[in-house]
């Protein structure tokens, strides 16, 4: 059996890593739980996530699992060739010039085919932020909001975490 019980309780051996998690590995992107329901997204999601980030503790990985076609994990600090289109994509950021999800047309919306987020602590998000192809995009943020996260970081508690910004965007 693939199963081993701690104080926690079961916990899975993952087939490709051979370390032990309790529902999915982050690692490796398997999920222990069967069967995992699938959620269709009308666009891709690409996250831009830190080297330094722990897979461990991240919370766009459920998402991905639930949704492996469309969300796109880019796990670098090195931007690899994925087309990064202002015309169709948008950064999922409260940068400066950010606008409200609520102030963009629905005709815009609707032509979107691409949002790109970044997944990092608050101190290592202007690496990305000034990256060329990242500036060219237009900034969307979502409207102040409480989060219900588990994990409470510094700052205002209307600091999303990577997770619910994508949540809330749909």
């Amino acid at each position: 059996e693939m199963c081993i019980r701690d104080s926690m309780g079961v916990r899975s051996i993952c087939p490709k890593c051979n370390l032990t998690r309790k529902y999915f590995c982050p690692l490796c992107l398997v999920s222990f739980t069967e069967p995992l329901p699938q959620v269709e997204l009308p666009i891709t999601v690409t996250v831009l996530q830190h080297p330094k980030e722990k897979p461990e503790s991240n919370s766009v990985i459920p998402q991905k699992l639930i949704s492996p076609a469309q969300i796109q994990l880019v796990r670098s600090k090195e931007l690899p060739p994925i087309a990064l289109d202002p015309a169709d994509s948008v950064l999922l950021f409260p940068r400066e010039d950010a606008k409200c999800l609520d102030d963009f047309s629905l005709e815009f919306l609707k032509g979107l085919k691409q949002v790109v987020v970044i997944d990092s602590t608050w101190g290592q998000v202007n690496w990305y932020l000034s990256l060329k192809e990242v500036k060219a995009l237009s900034a969307v943020k979502i409207a102040a909001k409480k989060t219900s996260f588990w994990r409470y970081h510094k700052g205002s508690l209307s600091n999303l975490s990577t997770a619910e910004a994508i949540y809330m965007f749909f």
